[in-house]
């Protein structure tokens, strides 16, 4: 989608593009570059589309002065189609700037949902390039919605989910705005989220208003608990750290919560919670100056007059 923005930026005199970018951007080969492209661009990166009018590679084409030479060296540039930031290398293998994993729970009933994806930091989005694997084919995504007005284009083939948008008009967010929203059909029976873990390919990417990549965006996703009737605990997040880290967890009623955390040897270090708590969706902060580093066992404690039980994990300090 980096590649749309950049082309869209040409195409209204907001930057440059030498002789060779404008031959790649001109991907449907018309009179001159124009948005159009830039929707061809998302479209192939979506998987919409499987190729452009243009060649696959375009070359340029230097005169040549062998000077009677029986033989000489010359290197030619060549570029992708379609590819304006010059980003790709043949053979690289590619280090997402982006990574994705759990926070907070939510639940839901039913088998229709709406999933935030949110960020953790400051950002300015211009362009957003997603690819989202969606292991187990928990469920169908219907819709995408992005947190401001654009050019969006997304397709889901089996468990892969691709994600294009573009915009003149960059989003700015703060930590825990929500960048985009999926809006799922469940495909399977009750789903939580340790069969539903997502990953995001190696394209995937985050550009700003300049049409320049951002570095280190983490993006989060809720724990998903369908119809939920028991007690989950979730995995800290994040883990390990070290300097906080918040432990989600859901009660299906109201009842008595009492949450510790052991070191190696069974003590108890840490008193978290011991309370009568609502029924939904908690989380409770632990601060690192309080531990030294090493492994350690977080307990959750539950009952009432319908339920007892007793959950727990091991987090890490650093």
């Amino acid at each position: 989608a980096t590649d749309a923005q950049w082309i869209l930026k040409y195409f209204v005199h907001l930057i440059e593009l030498n002789p060779l970018q404008q031959v790649a951007a001109n991907v449907n080969m018309v009179s001159g570059v124009n948005s159009n492209d830039a929707l061809s661009v998302a479209k192939r990166f979506v998987g919409i589309n499987t190729h452009f009018v243009l060649p696959d590679w375009v070359f340029e084409h230097p005169e040549v002065n062998t000077g009677g030479a029986a033989v000489i060296t010359r290197d030619f540039k060549g570029i992708c189609a379609g590819d304006v930031d010059r980003s790709y290398t043949p053979g690289a293998r590619l280090i997402p700037s982006i990574s994705i994993g759990n926070e907070g729970i939510m639940s839901f009933t039913g088998d229709e949902i709406e999933i935030p994806v949110k960020v953790s930091s400051n950002l300015e989005v211009g362009a957003i390039s997603l690819v989202i694997d969606l292991p187990g084919g928990c469920f169908s995504v219907r819709d995408v919605k992005i947190a401001g007005e654009g050019s969006l284009e997304f397709n889901q083939i089996g468990d892969e989910l691709r994600i294009a948008w573009f915009t003149m008009e960059p989003v700015m967010l703060n930590p825990g705005d929500v960048l985009l929203t999926l809006m799922c059909r469940l495909n399977s029976g009750p789903v939580n989220n340790l069969s539903c873990r997502w990953n995001l390919g190696t394209e995937s990417s985050l550009s700003d208003g300049d049409a320049q990549l951002i570095d280190n965006v983490y993006l989060t996703y809720p724990s998903l608990l369908n119809d939920p009737k028991e007690v989950y605990l979730g995995q800290n997040i994040p883990n390990p750290f070290n300097r906080y880290t918040e432990i989600p967890y859901y009660l299906p009623e109201d009842g008595k919560v009492t949450i510790k955390v052991f070191d190696m040897l069974g003590k108890v270090v840490m008193n978290l919670a011991d309370e009568i708590q609502n029924s939904g969706t908690h989380q409770v902060r632990i601060d690192e100056n309080n531990l030294r580093p090493g492994v350690y066992t977080y307990q959750l404690e539950f009952h009432n007059n319908n339920l007892q039980t007793c959950k727990s994990l091991k987090m890490v300090v650093n």
